[in-house]
């Protein structure tokens, strides 16, 4: 497997509309919605639902690379470094909310503990921790299995049959579902298709056959969300593992192809510069700027139609996150090392 980008890529361009499609998932004012609910659910569950589990996947498929422990280790030094920072970047901006750390550690609140620390670190909160410590987790696994390909073959299985009975639950202690599916991926991956494919020319891909590319995965994983939306196993467990075997045709043709592709080339620049931005700072802006963007408007346009409300949070949210992560990226870039 190949973790290094190459200048026009899937991955990358996939990261960029993943992104913007989290900001829209994660969009607080959902829970005003009275008489839109169905719709929107609909969206959420076709169009946005397949951006949270890519960006696990491409984080696992980038940790799993067979690189030796010593490699991974700045890497796992720098994750838990931003993983501090972002934190108490948050926790700082909520240092209003009685259970914050902030609050129940410095102030007046009460109930500081190691424990209420460590649940903050997993975002049982508003951080982006969730994503981040997982990410570490992958690391410090991607080291276990860069001492021995044994062990990698022990956690891919044990991850498939952990998830097949549905014994891990999302926010867990150590991977959520989504990080441990996959992990499990990137490790068969790893083990089975890139050997074989280092030993294979790339095929080359035709600038039209770019767009249909970059909608396949999303459209087949919303296709079958919406086929599979009544199974009670599929709502959990069972759309992780369809997503995980996705996954792997997707992985090959990414890392077994290339494009001169113009369009691709913008939008993988576009998705190594931003991507992570987003993902990182769109709660932050939905939490000080989204209500207060969708205040003004119904101030001023004397709008009361909850929809509008939800779009006009969504794309101030989505702008600001854009603005932040250019500023971030000019002023302090090693805080946006994906």
């Amino acid at each position: 497997m190949n973790a290094d980008r190459r200048a026009a890529n899937v991955t990358d361009a996939l990261r960029l509309l993943g992104a913007l499609c989290v900001v829209w998932y994660h969009n607080p004012l959902y829970w005003n919605l009275q008489g839109h609910l169905a719709s929107v659910d609909t969206v959420k569950m076709v169009v946005l639902g397949w951006s949270m589990p890519f960006f696990y996947a491409t984080s696992a498929r980038f940790a799993f690379t067979g690189k030796s422990p010593a490699r991974l280790l700045p890497r796992m030094a720098t994750l838990l470094g931003l993983v501090i920072f972002y934190t108490a970047l948050y926790e700082l901006a909520h240092w209003r909310s009685e259970t914050g750390l902030v609050a129940r550690c410095l102030g007046d609140a009460g109930g500081c503990s190691a424990s209420l620390v460590f649940d903050t670190l997993r975002n049982v909160g508003n951080t982006p921790g969730y994503y981040l410590s997982d990410l570490l987790s992958m690391y410090l696994l991607a080291c276990l299995a860069g001492i021995s390909p044994a062990l990698g073959w022990i956690m891919a299985g044990a991850a498939w049959i952990a998830l097949l009975l549905g014994q891990v639950k999302l926010g867990g202690l150590f991977l959520n579902p989504l990080a441990l599916g996959c992990l499990s991926v990137a490790l068969l991956y790893r083990l089975l298709l890139a050997p074989r494919l280092r030993a294979m020319p790339r095929l080359r891909l035709p600038a039209p056959m770019v767009l249909p590319l970059l909608a396949l995965l999303p459209l087949v994983w919303g296709a079958a969300n919406v086929l599979l939306a009544q199974n009670d196993y599929w709502r959990d467990t069972g759309r992780i593992v369809l997503f995980g075997l996705l996954l792997l045709p997707f992985l090959a043709i990414d890392d077994g192809s290339e494009s001169d592709s113009r369009l691709l080339a913008v939008l993988s620049r576009w998705g190594r510069q931003y991507a992570f931005g987003i993902f990182i700072f769109h709660q932050l802006c939905f939490d000080l700027l989204g209500a207060r963007a969708a205040a003004w408007v119904q101030r001023l346009l004397h709008v009361q139609d909850e929809l509008g409300l939800y779009l006009v949070a969504g794309v101030a949210a989505t702008l600001a996150a854009l603005a932040l992560t250019a500023l971030t990226r000019k002023m302090a870039p090693a805080l946006l090392a994906s």
